[in-house]
């Protein structure tokens, strides 16, 4: 089985630690409330502070830290706009916070996470972070301002564009000060881009929570869980929490805490498919620990991964109830075969199965991102002959809606496989969809008499697997998906029983042959 990462980084909980100055996540607006954005004399004609979501460009995603929102500024963001096509004009663009109270504060700091775009260009952009005991909350243009620092210039294009990372600075030098404000002062003339979220001005714990984190090896039912310290983080021992989101389990209610020293920690026997919630703090010793530090959400792969694991749908023809069957490509990883349509990735695709009952099939499904699904042949029923090219695709050119793939010319009884992927190379917001193999055709009379002679059940089968036939049934050969046997019986009676209790869970074909005539079967093996 393959493995992938997922990298996550951090996102803070709702929990109380200490005294919080400050708090803001951007999720209701840029400027929010109490904020303003602001005009400094070096600027041009700048368009304002704004909130950016989600979005996808040049082949690289940007992804708030935590939530929908964070905030973000580019002098070229407004592309309607004339200017905007030539040479920017100067920006000098401030976003200042409201006023805080450090009457009584002890040992303030402020934490934030910021992540550029084009970050060699910042030898000519600045960013700086101040703050000030003398702003009036009006003319900010006539307060002293005190330079925290500016953005490194170390940051260049490549790993680091997009890549959120945290920035801590003391401002006990504000110390018994009634009015403290914060101010983002974004200054350039080249093209860059500036995300902020996740702002926190507080008292600096005793107990300093970690930053970094990521879930990476996701497979089915295991996953590694790792962490980066906080900044002045010295600690050896952690709590980690894993809160199964699927089963409905709540962080610090009833997830599983274990304590560890091990770093990265590894989680196993989980549940496939299902999606989970991972937590981690510090424990500085007697005591004292710091605040949870999450979510990193994952979703474990889905047993259809791979082809060997495709589910299997039956396929309905005119006359059968609806089956609409649900998917995801949430955490899938690459199967490693190459994509034969579009000029797509089909690094998170996922697998399907069905006997064709009928010439003819249409294979329906729903997406929220861009989806694409392809249609498979084999010589043997098994992904071991899967054929080098698939012999249909669909593809809405339009992005996000129902892909439909129609195909004639099916040979009845022969297995088909189906993958679905998105096209883009970055994952989806939301991998799940909703797929239905099924044909407009009836059964003919043939294939009905065939059906009435030959049964089997159950189907999916725990234990054992019963067939009736009219006539002797002579052969029964049980297939894997590799298309390696792994069960033999020559019964030489009407009835048979194949005992697969010693199979693992997954799909099988099953070969009956009677009077010379060989009829195969898929099945599934709880």
């Amino acid at each position: 089985m393959k493995k992938i990462t997922l990298l996550v980084l951090l996102m803070w909980t709702s929990l109380f630690y200490g005294q919080e100055y400050l708090n803001e996540g951007f999720e209701t607006s840029v400027p929010p409330s109490g904020w303003t954005d602001e005009a400094g004399s070096g600027d041009v004609g700048g368009y304002p502070w704004q909130q950016q979501d989600e979005y996808t460009n040049s082949g690289k995603t940007f992804t708030p830290l935590v939530g929908t929102y964070s905030a973000f500024y580019n002098e070229l963001f407004n592309l309607t706009h004339a200017e905007d096509a030539g040479s920017p004009d100067a920006k000098d663009k401030w976003l200042i916070s409201p006023s805080m109270d450090f009457t009584s504060a002890s040992n303030p700091e402020i934490r934030f996470y910021e992540t550029t775009r084009s970050g060699d260009f910042l030898t000519s952009n600045q960013f700086h972070v101040y703050y000030s005991t003398t702003h009036d909350g009006i003319n900010f243009n006539e307060a002293q301002w005190v330079d925290l620092g500016n953005t490194p210039n170390s940051w260049a294009t490549g790993p680091d564009d997009f890549v959120w990372k945290q920035r801590v600075e003391d401002l006990s030098a504000a110390n018994g000060n009634s009015s403290v404000y914060i101010a983002f002062r974004y200054r350039g003339t080249i093209d860059i881009e500036w995300y902020i979220d996740e702002v926190l001005v507080r008292e600096t714990p005793t107990c300093v929570e970690p930053s970094y984190g990521s879930i990476s090896n996701i497979m089915s039912t295991s996953a590694d869980f790792s962490w980066i310290k906080g900044p002045e983080g010295t600690e050896t021992q952690w709590d980690v929490e894993l809160v199964n989101l699927t089963t409905g389990e709540t962080h610090d209610v009833d997830g599983t805490i274990t304590s560890t020293s091990s770093n990265p920690y590894s989680f196993t026997s989980l549940t496939s498919g299902n999606t989970y919630a991972a937590y981690v703090r510090a424990d500085c010793g007697g005591g004292d620990k710091s605040i949870w530090t999450g979510p990193f959400t994952f979703i474990t792969q889905g047993t259809n991964d791979d082809c060997s694991g495709a589910e299997v749908i039956v396929q309905e023809v005119l006359g059968d109830p609806v089956n609409i069957v649900n998917g995801s490509i949430s955490g899938a990883s690459d199967s490693g075969i190459a994509e034969n349509c579009f000029a797509g990735d089909p690094n998170d695709d996922v697998w399907y199965s069905f006997v064709a009952r009928t010439e003819s099939v249409n294979i329906t499904v729903f997406t929220p991102f861009d989806g694409v699904v392809e249609l498979f042949s084999t010589t043997d029923d098994t992904c071991g002959t899967l054929s080098a090219l698939s012999i249909a695709c669909a593809d809405d050119v339009f992005g996000n809606d129902t892909e439909v793939l129609t195909r004639t010319g099916l040979t009845i009884g022969d297995t088909y496989f189906v993958r679905v992927y998105q096209y883009q190379t970055a994952p989806p917001t939301d991998g799940s969809f909703t797929i239905r193999i099924w044909s407009d055709q009836s059964l003919s009379v043939e294939d009905d008499n065939d059906l009435a002679e030959f049964k089997f059940y159950p189907n999916p089968v725990q234990d054992k697997l019963n067939l009736r036939a009219q006539d002797n049934i002579q052969k029964i050969s049980v297939y894997n998906m590799l298309g390696q046997e792994v069960l033999r019986q020559a019964p030489n009676n009407n009835k048979a029983e194949v005992n697969m209790s010693a199979l693992q869970t997954g799909s099988y074909f099953v070969k009956v042959t009677i009077d010379g005539v060989t009829e195969t079967k898929q099945i599934i093996k709880r």
